[in-house]
């Protein structure tokens, strides 16, 4: 029999994939997941309205250990007894289970979901876009504007035979692409935000005009030219470009990584592997974020928790596979889609505050570079560090002031190195996906820039 899925059977749907998995297996070793989701979308490319979509889904993954071995399978229909054969099937080649599903216990209070933006309507959405790029062309005649706004309202539930739990989110993401076509001139450059309640955005004196606003001083700032010779320099990185470098590090940290020992931290746990004012925390309990939530997506309660702490390893990124695997507790950072296996990863990363303001920063420096944006990170080699970036807006810094946007500038290096000449960081702070990162400073950088 095939029970069709809809929003009032849920519940029902999950209770009957569970009950069906009983038959063959222990309640204990059983996981039904179920992860549902709405999001209207409204896009403008080129200036111009060209979209307004709406998208829903409700899918569900199931999980299952028997005879020591993970079986799993996932999809948006729900016949609950192909997917218990799916996932009986499936176990017979899977993975050993390196883990026992958890038992449900108490979480921490986390906000998450915003009756505003849940009620927040397309025409709303379409106005707002309008107003901004109306202030866009106006103010900036030069360039083509994207502007996309998305709402997103998704649950999640978990039933096993040891937890019965949900939770709901929203979601409210805004985003300027500002286009140069003109020939020696090209740019392509992105502000944006996203928050799960309209209090965090605001709570951070951000909005869709103060975005537009942002966007604007970047592009005056890139009217003038300079260039620079190959060679080292000071470097500061914007947030946006700085989570590039970040990312090979929060690689080298993910359980998956280590286990395989594909990762140069892997049997470094309570080492020194950065300069000691350096830390990095993984916090998913923040209000307000997208990616904040009370627990993960295997029922493990989130927390803040240091991943590097003065410089030195305190946890790794874990979902339940990899720490069994390990010999660990699982750290809340197990995330999956109902279509696949949980997989360990970071929730929401924060990098040490500095004392120093970036203008301060770019004070400091008699000849060197300010990278707003980056291109390329997937071309380098994040289990081993080594990275290649091209500049996709950058500028050069002389005798303590921005002088002009630099092009065809790339640099090179490896990620844990860099971070031997870390000289300055900011104290302003600014939301990078899932990153809340300030601007940096690095005394050495290898740059390939105009030959002399």
């Amino acid at each position: 029999m095939v029970i069709l899925c809809n929003v009032m059977e849920i519940i029902v749907s999950m209770d009957l994939i569970f009950e069906e998995a009983k038959k063959h297996e222990k309640g204990e070793n059983i996981e039904v997941f179920m992860e549902k989701w709405e999001q209207d979308s409204v896009g403008f490319e080129m200036s111009k309205l060209k979209k307004i979509r709406t998208q829903s889904i409700t899918g569900y993954g199931l999980r299952l250990i028997k005879e020591g071995r993970v079986g799993f399978s996932g999809g948006t229909a729900c016949d609950p007894e192909d997917f218990v054969q799916r996932a009986l099937d499936s176990a017979k080649y899977g993975p050993q289970a390196r883990f026992e599903l958890p038992e449900a216990t108490d979480y921490k209070t986390v906000k998450t979901y915003d009756e505003k933006i849940y009620n927040m309507t397309v025409e709303e959405m379409v106005r707002k876009g309008r107003e901004v790029l109306e202030f866009l062309t106006n103010s900036q005649p030069g360039y083509q504007y994207d502007v996309t706004l998305d709402r997103f309202v998704g649950k999640k539930a978990l039933l096993s035979g040891r937890m019965d739990i949900s939770r709901n989110s929203t979601a409210y993401s805004f985003a300027i692409v500002a286009h140069s076509f003109v020939e020696g001139n090209f740019l392509n450059y992105y502000e944006g935000f996203s928050y799960s309640t309209l209090d965090m955005m605001q709570k951070e004196e951000t909005d869709e005009m103060s975005t537009a606003r942002k966007v604007l001083s970047i592009l005056e700032l890139a009217e003038n030219e300079d260039e620079i010779l190959s060679g080292s320099y000071p470097v500061i990185f914007s947030p946006n470009s700085f989570a590039e470098i970040l990312h090979s590090i929060l690689t080298g940290l993910n359980g998956r990584a280590i286990e395989k020992g594909a990762s140069p931290l892997a049997g470094k746990m309570y080492e020194q592997v950065l300069p000691e004012f350096v830390n990095v925390y993984d916090d998913g309990t923040v209000d307000g974020s997208p990616l904040s939530a009370p627990f993960d997506d295997e029922g493990i309660p989130v927390k803040r928790q240091a991943l590097i702490e003065k410089g030195v390893i305190k946890n790794f990124i874990l979902d339940l596979q990899t720490a069994g695997a390990l010999k660990m507790q699982p750290s809340g950072n197990g995330q999956r889609s109902y279509s696949s296996l949980p997989r360990p990863y970071s929730n929401v990363v924060f990098f040490s505050e500095g004392d120093s303001f970036r203008g301060e920063l770019i004070k400091k420096i008699s000849t060197g570079l300010y990278v707003e944006q980056v291109i390329g990170g997937h071309t380098g080699n994040p289990y081993s560090g080594d990275f290649q970036l091209n500049f996709d807006l950058g500028f050069k810094i002389k005798n303590g002031s921005i002088t002009g946007r630099v092009k065809n500038i790339m640099i090179a290096g490896n990620a844990y190195r860099l971070f031997d000449s870390l000289c300055g960081i900011s104290v302003e702070k600014k939301w990078a996906g899932k990153y809340c990162l300030p601007y940096v400073c690095f005394e050495d950088v290898r740059v390939a820039g105009r030959q002399p």
